[in-house]
Parts: C-alpha cells; sequence; structure tokens
C-alpha cells in the first residue's frame, strides 16, 4: 500500500543563492520522485527572489520513507549567478520530512572551484554532480539506509 511523506524545504543562509538553491534542491526530490514512479502533491511554496524561500510538497508511493535520511541542511558552493563579480558562495537549504528536521550537515554540493558532491552522514561521494542534481540520489540514500551494495 502507498505511503506519503511530506517534505519541506527552508532557504537558509545566502539570500537569493540559497532561495536558487532551495529550487534546485526541489528540482533534484520531484526528478527522484520521478525516477521511482512516485506522486507528488499538495505544493504550497513561499517565493523568494531568485526562486523559493520555503517550499512544502507530499511524495505519494511505496519506499518514500527511504528520503528521512535527507533530513538536515543541504550546502551548494558555487560560482554566483546572481552577484554580478560572480564571486563563489555558499548556499544552505534545510530539508524537514515529516515534521523531523535537524541543523546537522548532510550533503555538501561543490560546482566551483570542483565538482564533487559529498555525504557527511555515510561518507559516499561522487565528482557526477549533474547526475545527482538530476535526481540521482539513490547512493546516498541506500548508504544512509546501511546497504552495501551502492557506490
Amino acid at each position: 500500500m502507498p505511503t506519503e511523506i511530506k517534505v519541506h524545504l527552508y532557504a537558509g543562509a545566502g539570500g537569493a543563492e540559497a532561495h536558487s538553491w532551495c529550487e534546485m534542491l526541489l528540482e533534484m526530490y520531484l526528478r527522484w520522485a520521478k525516477r521511482h514512479n512516485l506522486g507528488t502533491i499538495n505544493f504550497e511554496y513561499n517565493r523568494g527572489e531568485e526562486g523559493f524561500k520555503s517550499v512544502q510538497f507530499t511524495i505519494v508511493g511505496d519506499n518514500v520513507k527511504s528520503l528521512e535520511g535527507e533530513v538536515g541542511v543541504h550546502r551548494l558552493v558555487r560560482q554566483s549567478q546572481i552577484d554580478p563579480r560572480g564571486r563563489r558562495c555558499s548556499s544552505f537549504v534545510s530539508v524537514a520530512v515529516d515534521g523531523k528536521t535537524s541543523d546537522a550537515p548532510v550533503r555538501s554540493y561543490i560546482l566551483d572551484p570542483y565538482q564533487l558532491v559529498k555525504d557527511h552522514k555515510t561518507g559516499a561521494e561522487t565528482d557526477q554532480v549533474s547526475v545527482v542534481l538530476n535526481g540521482d540520489i539513490d547512493r546516498f540514500i541506500q548508504k544512509t539506509k546501511g546497504e552495501t551494495n551502492a557506490n
């Protein structure tokens, strides 16, 4: 029987860059849901300067509880898309799942000066940042659940 999980993304430090990062994370989770033939419903959002200050949505289907490992702070490091001087910046988004929140770092997504996604809970990492941002987060979810066959 399908289950539901409520996901809430909150842009943190980083201003407009964090709003953009919040939107990028939303797209990543929606792509992940689509890859697994899961439904997404009940969108509520608070628009920011360049994306979302916050967004809440529900994912419906089998194995949605695996997203509980995503709770915490997700950090993006990249060359600013907004700053006219294009300086490198860090942006933060907190992910809450079914009301569970944490200030613990979950994952860093580094786009500049090199490419790396590193999961701080498990140590899993990849240099295929665009693949991860396109919704391929199973390697991190599986490692969080303790499965040993994930790369």
